[in-house]
């Protein structure tokens, strides 16, 4: 009998420990992002884009008139979130209340192909242009060209498998698959190139960028090199996302809000 009921109380413990604090329901999240505050965006399987607070409680949705696949969503700017559909070649600008608002194409006489966007400090707008194999950076007002710099002698123009770009601190990073992640100042000069494998998206915490890969997130720190890794609670995870309080994992069909380990 003393085993059992010590059985039954271990039981009990472990369902307690393993629960999230928070679930929402969502076919396929996909593009999540952290703002400032640790406020969540994602979009779905049909386009729709989600807002959730820090305790992962919904607060607002946007269902656009055109569905369409969302290529990467940017928040951390809070006050500016960048929106960018690479099938359309097209983006927009919103604002912390996914107030709906014009679009933006590419001047294909000026952008061949955008591979990535996303947006910069100065609220330009980054982008990795397949056209002429090249970093660009686009002034949405004047609808024209700030600069633009050839990824010739930074990539293989034959290999290269570009997939998310992020500024952050006054840094743009670029994660190319094959060959790691990419680092340019804030005027598009390459600067270096953190050697990490298979990276297809990456955020950052404090001074540290993080990956995630099979059940774990590693990470980098910006300046001291160190590394250090998180074993995830469950397997099965799409995106995992780290803020200063919480570990946000995304589901095929959910996304779950734990305490962070």
């Amino acid at each position: 009998m003393g085993k059992l009921i010590w059985g039954l109380l271990w039981l009990m413990a472990e369902s307690l420990v393993a629960q999230p604090l928070a679930t929402a329901k969502v076919d396929q999240p996909a593009t999540p992002s952290l703002d400032r505050y640790g406020n969540l965006y994602l979009s779905d399987q049909a386009g729709n884009i989600h807002k959730y607070d820090p305790q992962g409680q919904f607060l607002l949705n946007f269902s656009p008139p055109r569905p369409g696949a969302i290529a990467l969503l940017e928040s951390w700017n809070t006050v500016k979130i960048l929106v960018f559909y690479k099938v359309f070649q097209r983006f927009m600008i919103m604002d912390r209340f996914l107030t709906q608002v014009p679009y933006f194409d590419f001047d294909p006489m000026s952008v061949g192909f955008a591979r990535v966007a996303t947006l910069a400090a100065d609220e330009n707008v980054w982008l990795m242009d397949d056209g002429d194999f090249s970093l660009k950076k686009f002034n949405p007002r004047l609808k024209k060209l700030e600069n633009s710099t050839p990824l010739d002698l930074v990539l293989d123009a034959r290999e290269y498998d570009v997939r998310f770009a992020r500024e952050y601190q006054n840094q743009l990073y670029l994660a190319d698959y094959r060959s790691g992640i990419l680092v340019f100042d804030n005027l598009g000069s390459y600067r270096k190139k953190i050697a990490l494998d298979s990276v297809d998206y990456f955020s950052f915490l404090g001074d540290e960028l993080y990956t995630f890969k099979g059940n774990q997130l590693s990470f980098f720190h910006l300046y001291s090199f160190e590394e250090r890794k998180i074993n995830l609670p469950q397997e099965g995870v799409k995106y995992a996302l780290v803020t200063d309080q919480k570990l946000i994992l995304c589901y095929p069909d959910r996304v779950e809000w734990w305490e962070k380990p």
